[in-house]
């Protein structure tokens, strides 16, 4: 199976958002059931059936796997329905239409928002008498793209002009529109400012499945069965946390523990809970309805009792940091290292942070014009993980840039398309590697050069 496409790039999905087109209608053990109203377009999904068919039958039925061109004739056992045209199941679109709205509540691994894998949409009666919702596609977009159905075609295709490793997980969306399936269907629907669309492939058709029926292209009432997950969290405004820092004898308010109901990507913030607080020491206090902070440390302030259910709790760690002034400054060079001493302004409490030695400046540094760029040499440095070069036009110091190479090279062309006739200051520097950071040398002395 394969993993959901998207072309939405990250979004939040909030539970009060969805107005008055959601009603819920009974909580029973974890499941929630409610009424959806989502607008169709079947007529225009059911044009989807011909861009599959016609690449089912033409000459790009092919998909990569492993680097290597695989055709769908010589990539399935089942060669009597590789290659042949689907027919469309009016009764599978039913699932599919469900499906298409359940996308909202959940777009993740094909899981319905009740917990169970997409292909349970089918009722157990039809499951048993072997009636098949074998495979689906899908995908989300935007509504104000205005997409079709040739513009989702083209998404599930996963065209691409260089062979990819690993095809069955670069390209199911595509393998699935070459399999050897019998029945196909597809729905869309638009929900609250996004569109879903679904491909459904089957081999044995259900009851009834070829009796054509009219296409919904209106706004219809579903209803979706939700897995209900209670969740409880301290929040800071509308963001839950679970830790926050602080400085010493600074303080913030104590944020709220609430509880939460859990849908798939929505949620309902449901109440301000009371409940009990305790600590497990004394770095940060709550004093007149704030958290303090005292000495440096961290302290685990812990929920429990109250509305919280019994043997539930709820923890929000706080680190006290100190706040330390710079005291003291004495800089590297390259022949010995440099420091940095702190004081904290609350308890007097220092550190001390040493500066490692710098590495030298390249010396022996020669350059000259080239067209349209600039060629600079000079002698390596021992134990430099590279070099960084600077260079501004002395006209105009506006135009210049910055760029680097590595510790093994001895010389760099500078980029082409610098201001011919023009004279520009050039510098280098070397940098080594020291704890996952880089240290510079000072900068060389400026030297000039003319653009040819």
């Amino acid at each position: 199976m394969k993993k959901i496409i998207s072309l939405l790039l990250s979004f939040t999905l909030v539970f009060s958002a969805l107005g008055g087109t959601l009603q819920s209608y009974a909580a029973e053990n974890d499941y929630e059931y409610i009424t959806v109203k989502a607008k169709f377009n079947q007529t225009e999904a059911r044009k989807m059936l011909g861009y599959v068919n016609s690449f089912r039958t033409g000459d790009e039925a092919w998909f990569w796997r492993n680097y290597k061109k695989v055709y769908a004739k010589n990539a399935f056992g089942d060669k009597e329905h590789v290659g042949t045209k689907l027919v469309y199941d009016y009764r599978l679109e039913q699932y599919a239409m469900q499906r298409a709205i359940e996308l909202y509540f959940n777009l993740e691994e094909h899981i319905r928002p009740n917990g169970t894998y997409c292909l349970e949409v089918v009722e157990e009666e039809n499951r048993n008498n072997g009636k098949s919702f074998c495979v689906e596609n899908i995908v989300e977009v935007p509504a104000s793209y205005k997409y079709g159905a040739k513009d989702i075609f083209n998404i599930f295709k996963q065209d691409v002009s260089k062979p990819i490793a690993g095809g069955l997980a670069s390209q199911g969306n595509r393998i699935n529109m070459l399999s050897p399936y019998t029945t196909f269907a597809c729905a869309y629907c638009e929900y609250d400012g996004m569109a879903y669309w679904v491909q459904a492939f089957g081999y044995i058709p259900f009851d009834d499945a070829f009796e054509k029926t009219d296409p919904v292209d209106t706004t219809k009432k579903m209803t979706i069965e939700l897995l209900c997950e209670m969740g409880y969290s301290f929040r800071r405004k509308d963001e839950d946390i679970s830790k926050i820092s602080i400085y010493e004898k600074d303080s913030i308010a104590v944020p709220s523990v609430y509880s939460n109901k859990h849908y798939g990507y929505l949620y309902n913030k449901r109440k301000k809970l009371e409940v009990k607080l305790t600590t497990n020491n004394n770095n940060a206090v709550i004093k007149n309805g704030k958290i303090v902070g005292k000495t440096a440390g961290t302290t685990v302030f812990t929920a429990s009792g109250g509305d919280l259910p019994e043997g539930r709790t709820v923890e929000l760690k706080v680190t006290v940091k100190h706040k330390y002034k710079l005291i003291k400054h004495i800089k590297a060079t390259s022949k010995k290292e440099g420091k940095k001493v702190y004081k904290c302004e609350c308890c007097g409490h220092k550190k001390t942070v040493k500066l490692p030695k710098l590495p030298p400046v390249p010396k022996n540094i020669k350059v000259k014009g080239g067209k349209g760029c600039f060629i600079l040499t000079w002698d390596k440095v021992k134990g430099a993980a590279g070099y960084g070069i600077h260079y501004l036009q002395v006209e105009n110091p506006q135009r210049g840039g910055s760029s680097g190479c590595d510790g093994d090279k001895t010389k760099y062309k500078g980029k082409y398309g610098l201001d011919s006739g023009k004279t520009y200051n050039v510098q280098i520097r070397s940098y080594k590697i020291v704890n996952g950071k880089k240290v510079f040398s000072n900068w060389s002395k400026k030297y000039k050069v003319k653009i040819k």
